[in-house]
């Protein structure tokens, strides 16, 4: 009985020890899983570091580049990456000694032969000429080496018959299709070609969608399997000094202790001594009167536009004073429906940012830094300040609630109205070149 009592013991303790075993190593299992997680981030986030390095240098050796390559420095614009491609197509007889310069992915010459002019330059257009076969790609997979483009193709139709889409550029303006870089034949909403002086058909140096550069594991060679691709990036580069700053610009001054739930869009510019006064509707309409109609362009009081500075009680009409306001509401704290009910007292006063004495000074050094008026008529400074500067009320100068951090926000409907968003996806969806190529108008003036 003793005996039996002793081996009966003996199995719970195994068991226990069994079962001890078991969670030690279900532990280690876990804890092994979750480093291996930990460690696969961790190298993820180092790879998109060194891939945003390497965009970095490669945006400011070329931004370098062109500044040497001209004495005019004002000449440097926007600019975006682009890989190298040969213009006048893949050719299938190249010599062996020029591989790594035949890189294209289509067959034909990029430009039209039955476009009159046609000395004026190549024209850049990756939807003209026959596809490449399968040996034709191997052949151009081999020969990437200068700005090379990776070949990342993507399956986007789950049927068999399926078209992949070749993701070689970044679509900022998101209209679905690419915009190349380059010199362009200009052409209407019917793809007419537009006529420019002397009547040959127009063509500018115009910049689109920024394409991926892809890094290379042993960047000396060309790509190859045993070459492969561990990363690319792309750039968009733009010169601060020929920015605005959405942020800083348009203000609401007309309701200035009147009508601070912001309605409709009450902008004045009067002296224009701070970067409020520059007016956002007019840059909407300089950048595209199709989107945004100009003064008495469709005879549509509703949709023109009309700045009323001679009345500041009056609110300014037109679609481009809707969007320019209905920005401004976002940087006054707009409520997620973007409703009026944003508020343009959010903002401080000038008395709160810089005390009693500089409040003083303000309501009455006859500079009208409230933008209130009353309207600077000529060079000579008004005796006083009619109505004064009320310097306890909100100032269009003071910081915004909100701020928009990045251009992409231009799209997000929790920030801005869908009608804006629907207005530029529209405009950029159009044929035409003028149309299509509003968003990097905007994107090299708006910062």
């Amino acid at each position: 009985m003793k005996r039996r009592e002793q081996q009966g013991v003996a199995l719970v303790i195994t068991l226990i020890l069994l079962a001890v075993i078991t969670i030690v190593v279900v532990a280690f299992l876990a804890v092994s899983q979750r480093n291996r997680g930990l460690t696969t981030n961790a190298t993820d986030q180092a790879n998109a570091k060194f891939m945003a390095d390497a965009a970095v240098e490669r945006a400011q050796a070329e931004v370098a580049a062109r500044m040497l390559a001209q004495p005019d420095l004002g000449q440097v614009q926007m600019l975006v990456s682009t890989n190298y491609t040969r213009w006048s197509g893949f050719n299938p007889g190249a010599p062996a000694a020029q591989r790594l310069l035949n890189v294209s992915y289509t067959l034909t010459p990029l430009d039209d032969p039955n476009l009159p002019n046609p000395a004026a330059g190549p024209i850049y257009d990756p939807t003209l000429g026959a596809p490449l076969g399968y040996n034709e790609l191997m052949t151009v997979l081999t020969n990437l080496y200068f700005n090379p483009r990776p070949p990342v193709f993507v399956r986007t139709n789950p049927s068999p018959i399926f078209n992949p889409e070749f993701r070689f550029y970044l679509d900022l303006n998101r209209n679905g299709r690419f915009e190349p870089t380059g010199r362009q034949l200009v052409v209407d909403n019917n793809l007419n070609a537009v006529p420019g002086p002397g009547g040959a058909p127009l063509r500018l140096d115009l910049v689109g969608d920024p394409e991926w550069i892809g890094v290379l594991e042993n960047p000396d060679a060309p790509h190859s399997a045993t070459n492969r691709f561990i990363g690319r990036y792309a750039y968009l580069v733009v010169p601060e000094g020929l920015t605005l700053d959405l942020n800083a610009v348009h203000n609401y001054a007309k309701g200035t202790g009147g009508n601070p739930a912001m309605p409709f869009d009450f902008f004045l510019r009067n002296e224009g001594v701070g970067t409020w006064e520059i007016n956002l509707a007019a840059f909407l309409t300089g950048l595209n009167t199709n989107a945004w109609p100009g003064p008495q362009q469709t005879g549509n009081g509703a949709v023109d536009y009309r700045y009323n500075g001679d009345f500041p009680l009056a609110a300014n009409t037109g679609l481009a004073f809707e969007d320019a306001v209905s920005l401004l509401r976002n940087r006054y704290r707009a409520n997620a429906a973007l409703a009026t009910t944003a508020r343009f007292d959010n903002l401080l006063s000038y008395e709160s940012l810089y005390g009693n004495t500089a409040a003083r000074w303000v309501e009455t050094n006859r500079v009208d830094e409230y933008a209130n008026g009353p309207a600077q008529l000529n060079e000579a400074l008004a005796a006083t300040e009619n109505p004064n500067d009320p310097a306890t009320f909100a100032w269009s100068g003071a910081p915004n609630p909100n701020r928009f951090l990045s251009l992409d926000e231009l799209f997000d409907a929790g920030k801005v109205p869908q009608q804006f968003i629907a207005r530029l996806e529209n405009i950029t969806r159009s044929n035409g070149t003028y149309n299509s190529g509003t968003y990097y108008r905007l994107a090299s003036q708006l910062g």
